[in-house]
């Protein structure tokens, strides 16, 4: 968390319900969004 905007961010979409948590932030819409995150902290790379 404390490496946020170190890099470049990833765009990720969000879960399909339209809802997710960004750093403690939470962000609501009513359809598919892309929100930037540091994707590698979801998915690390192989």
């Amino acid at each position: 968390m404390d490496s946020a905007g170190s890099q470049d961010p990833k765009w990720v979409p969000m879960n399909a319900n339209g809802y997710e948590e960004y750093y403690g932030s939470k962000l609501i819409t009513g359809k598919l969004t892309l929100i930037p995150v540091d994707a590698e902290m979801y998915f690390p790379s192989n």
